[in-house]
């Protein structure tokens, strides 16, 4: 499935996530997934992030931190999906290429194109991003 990976280091990409999907995600993220609503992002749209990033010391994560709230950051690296249903239960699915075109378009201009998308980087880097 796929979502968008927004860094705290100004860079973005595009990438499909397997199953287990707390596994490939945790991956990228660096450590306990945790599910959060954003206020500024409309629904079904979801952040998935690390649940221990402020213990860790993680940096903020200024796109992330703009759709969530304008009090409590979000930081390292997150995925933006979405809340939906697979086999009529509710569970996090993936991103339409359209709707994933959108946010970047979206990441961009809340960044004032500082913001930039990049391939998605090996795994060894995805671990400095956080």
């Amino acid at each position: 499935m796929l979502g968008l990976v927004i860094t705290p280091n100004y860079t973005m990409y595009k990438k499909e996530f397997g199953e287990p999907m707390y596994k490939t995600v945790g991956a990228v993220v660096g450590g306990y997934v945790e599910h959060v609503l954003p206020i500024y992002l409309p629904r079904p749209f979801c952040l998935l992030i690390d649940e221990e990033g402020k213990l860790n010391n993680k940096r903020v994560n200024p796109v992330a931190s703009g759709w969530y709230s304008r009090v409590d950051p979000i930081v390292g690296t997150v995925v933006v999906m979405k809340d939906g249903y697979v086999d009529g239960e509710r569970d996090i699915v993936g991103l339409t290429e359209e709707e994933c075109d959108m946010l970047i378009a979206d990441v961009v201009y809340m960044s004032d194109e500082e913001y930039r998308l990049i391939d998605e980087p090996k795994e060894e880097e995805n671990a400095e991003e956080n």
